[in-house]
């Protein structure tokens, strides 16, 4: 729990926390408050450690009642972050009204709150706020029928239809936010498809994928771009998840009354991801251009921003073989994870495979140790295990280790039921590896039948999957 109230602390960005600070003092008759001492003391914390501050809180109610005021302290930020968005985001204005209609409601002021009603409502139109819509067709019957008004049937009939047309558009939205998640399933669960998209999923949901007009909203576009770029993904036709995902990247930029700038971050690297697999240089530049315009227009998290560049540039060094880029990033890389960053242990996980595989490129075996540790003690999460498993293998063998080598080799069989399109390559670097482990050396003949079973495999797309993200290939052919 504290833990997480340092993180939303180091979240903040500048308005948010001079907001915070301002509520404070105004509602304060002292600054000396327990609250504001824990809260600048964690801002200046880069990394969370609780022994640090109970020492330098020894003797104090802070040490005392640690938890509490903790709680507290996170209690007043919830809040601080409330009334600042309540009031200075034009996304909660419509939530705003919603509000004081109700307020004008409990004070008998129908007429008032009945214009109000029509102006929120308008509003929210135009923002997409279906959910929000639903809520204010229901306090107009609720406002209509109080009246006793004229034509109320009427009325009645057309707001049922306004109504089941917004839940239309809700359970369209719904949908499209499904198979979204479906597709990002299929990402970590397979990596890359090997039948159509159709046959995984289903034709019916295919020509949703195949039609904008399916789309009853720019907010269900918006899921149709994200699905489309993964769909190309899966299929691994990254020229048209490249073009795909420059095109939701504008799309976004021209409905910014709709998403938040916050919003490009995701798509941008996205857009990045797929240039740096095709290697294009051209496309990356134009990606990271446009990631440093919003980074200096806008307050965005700069350690997600920080993240994105990371791991998107040391993608790009592989496939464009830029040992010289490897190493800046490399570099960069480990400078940003030391600095005890607060990044999702999966985005930890992503620029650390992107770290060892970079190791094992430049020929660094020992560097690739150290970062492959890391790896293991941050979490691997499954889309990334074979992966890992592997280069831990390569560089345990590379560096000599056969003890190590011999211990980690029988956990490869297991991963064969997770990872079935793989089955092959599995099999092939266990019989390499436990031929090494048995004369303590590598023989010719082994490296041949390795390079020979690694070629077939390279060159069938029904199980060259792995291949996508490291060229085993290759890398035999060097040893």
């Amino acid at each position: 729990m504290s833990k997480s109230i340092h993180k939303l602390i180091h979240t903040l960005s500048n308005r948010e926390k001079a907001y915070f600070s301002k509520l404070s003092a105004v509602h304060s008759e002292n600054n000396d408050k327990n609250y504001m001492k824990l809260y600048v003391y964690l801002e200046k914390m880069p990394v969370y450690n609780k022994e640090k501050i109970l020492k330098k809180f020894k003797g104090t109610n802070i040490e005392k009642y640690f938890s509490s005021e903790m709680n507290y302290l996170k209690k007043k930020i919830l809040r601080g972050l409330f009334n600042f968005h309540l009031t200075n985001s034009s996304k909660n204005e419509t939530k705003e009204g919603l509000i004081l209609i109700e307020m004008l409601l409990e004070k008998g002021l129908k007429k008032e709150a009945l214009k109000k009603l029509n102006f929120v409502k308008k509003t929210a139109y135009k923002r997409e706020e279906f959910t929000l819509i639903l809520q204010l067709i229901e306090l107009e019957e609720k406002i209509k029928f109080n009246e006793g008004a004229y034509g109320f049937v009427f009325f009645l009939k057309n707001i049922e239809a306004e109504r089941n047309h917004i839940s239309r558009i809700i359970e369209n939205l719904n949908e499209l936010r499904i198979l979204r998640a479906e597709l990002r399933q299929l990402q970590f669960n397979d990596h890359f498809i090997i039948e159509g998209i159709d046959t995984v999923l289903g034709k019916n949901v295919v020509s949703a994928l195949d039609n904008k007009d399916y789309c009853l909203s720019k907010k269900a576009l918006d899921h149709w771009y994200y699905n489309q770029t993964m769909r190309y993904y899966l299929e691994r036709k990254f020229d048209l998840a490249l073009v795909n995902a420059h095109e939701h990247l504008y799309f976004i930029s021209e409905n910014d009354n709709l998403f938040p700038k916050s919003d490009c971050l995701p798509k941008i690297s996205n857009f990045l991801y797929m240039a740096a697999m095709l290697g294009d240089k051209e496309n990356y530049r134009i990606g990271i251009d446009m990631l440093e315009f919003l980074e200096h227009q806008f307050t965005f998290d700069k350690n997600y921003v920080k993240y994105i560049t990371c791991s998107r540039t040391l993608c790009l060094a592989y496939y464009t073989k830029d040992q010289d880029l490897m190493k800046e990033w490399m570099e960069k890389s480990m400078d940003f994870l030391s600095s005890g960053a607060p990044i999702t242990e999966v985005q930890t996980c992503n620029i650390l495979i992107e770290m060892v595989r970079s190791c094992i490129a430049m020929n660094d075996y020992n560097l690739g140790a150290k970062m492959i540790n890391s790896l293991q003690q941050n979490g691997i999460y499954q889309s990334q295990l074979l992966l890992a498993r592997l280069y831990a293998l390569m560089i345990h063998y590379k560096l000599g280790w056969y003890k190590l080598l011999e211990s980690k080799i029988n956990n490869l069989p297991k991963l064969k039921k997770t990872f079935k399109s793989e089955i092959e390559l599995i099999q092939a670097f266990r019989s390499f590896f436990l031929k090494v482990i048995q004369h303590r050396s590598t023989r010719t003949d082994d490296v041949k039948k390795l390079q020979e079973n690694l070629k077939v495999l390279s060159q069938n797309p029904n199980k060259n999957f792995s291949f996508q993200e490291f060229d085993f290939y290759a890398w035999s052919m060097n040893l």
